[in-house]
């Protein structure tokens, strides 16, 4: 066992370093680097060290019922291959029409399950508010000294909190939704040279957080209701070009929450793209050198990439969105299940049938323990408070 034992560390530890290339967060690169180390570390102690912990003895007492029931099954499957093959394809070709029922969404803040107090606090928010409570700052910044004035600044928040108060999924616009509806008309006009159009001293005092004179900044925050990814960029579009058509001397920045989220989130679906190809390539030529043959090759990748597809359609019954915490999964699902598919599908002599049963009894006891032992693991994750890790538990 020893050349398929390398195979399968060197292709998880090869899906792991996937995360560390990617450009998307120093977290994912620090937990796809520490677990390539990690897998090829288990590799040496596994080899190195075993022979002086496993008992012979021990080791040669180990029950049969593993390898045989492994056996059993392969057997089964060798007599009745259509209902086998019908099977799985029906269930290939469901998870492959729900894959358009996956969402992009992120659910920050509410990233807790639905049992906690925090949880249920935050979703009463959002119902109050109808927002999403992901603040977009719109900072608005003179483009030369001709709009650089208080009353021009002012003006031009003024205008661009009306256009984002058309937008449907408007909720909230601050500072405007605080003040009375003249004050922002007040503030506009040069109230500083007429006391009689002075706004109220509790809006001077809290104009600072909106309206730095120093800088020649001034600051909206949109609040918009529950949206998904396609439907947020169309927004940040509309919004980009209302700063090119209409604000003549001032331009636009977005900030805050709601737009590092969308960014992020970006970069998670490419990310997802690029780790996905890159482990399918490593597994690829890993089980040809293993098998030896391009037919053996392709059978053994179809088996690999199936689970892959039917937690993806999962994903989309269940109603589970994608989200950048879950960029993991396809590496780690990927380099676990082709683990199963090198023991099996390894050179050996003889039929291609008689191989696979003689693969089945060798690998069967390594193979059910370690998918229990990973069952039992990462499934705790699903204990988790956290939903994302709770996903990720479940489904792993």
């Amino acid at each position: 066992l020893r050349v398929p034992c390398l195979a399968t560390s060197l292709t998880t530890a090869g899906c792991f370093a996937t995360l560390y290339f990617l450009d998307t967060s120093p977290l994912l690169a620090s937990f796809g680097l520490w677990g390539m180390a990690g897998t090829l570390i288990a590799l040496l102690l596994t080899f190195t060290l075993g022979l002086w912990v496993l008992d012979e003895q021990a080791y040669s007492r180990q029950p049969a019922w593993p390898g045989l029931a492994t056996h059993s099954a392969v057997r089964f499957a060798e007599r009745h291959p259509l209902p086998i093959v019908a099977g799985w394809s029906i269930l290939g070709l469901a998870a492959l029409a729900a894959l358009g029922r996956v969402e992009v969404a992120s659910h920050f803040p509410q990233v807790f399950k639905d049992e906690l107090p925090v949880a249920a606090d935050i979703r009463q928010l959002q119902d109050l508010t109808g927002s999403d409570l992901n603040p977009i700052d719109v900072i608005i910044t003179p483009s030369g000294d001709h709009g650089a004035a208080t009353e021009r600044l002012a003006s031009a928040a003024l205008l661009t909190s009306h256009y984002l108060g058309t937008l449907e999924e408007t909720r909230i616009v601050l500072p405007t939704a605080l003040l009375e509806p003249d004050t922002m008309e007040r503030i506009a006009g040069q109230w500083r040279n007429d006391a009689s159009s002075q706004a109220p001293p509790a809006v001077r005092a809290h104009q600072g957080n909106w309206l730095n004179e120093a800088e020649s900044t001034a600051r909206l925050q949109l609040y918009l209701a529950p949206t998904d990814y396609a439907r947020k960029a169309e927004i940040f579009r509309w919004i980009e070009n209302f700063d090119e058509d209409m604000l003549r001397h001032h331009s636009l920045q977005l900030s805050g929450t709601g737009v590092y989220s969308h960014v992020i989130e970006a970069r998670g679906l490419r990310g997802l793209a690029l780790s996905s190809v890159l482990s399918v390539a490593i597994i690829a030529l890993t089980l040809l050198l293993v098998t030896g043959r391009p037919g053996r090759m392709a059978a053994a990748l179809a088996a690999t990439l199936l689970p892959a597809l039917l937690l993806a359609g999962g994903m989309g019954i269940a109603e589970i969105p994608w989200s950048v915490a879950l960029l993991p999964m396809p590496a780690l699902l990927l380099g676990l299940v082709n683990d199963d598919a090198i023991h099996m599908a390894r050179k050996s002599v003889g039929p291609v049938p008689r191989a696979l049963r003689r693969n089945a009894v060798e690998s069967g006891p390594a193979l059910l323990a370690t998918t229990l032992v990973l069952a039992a693991a990462i499934g705790t994750m699903s204990l988790s408070g956290i939903q994302t890790n709770r996903h990720i538990g479940l489904l792993i």
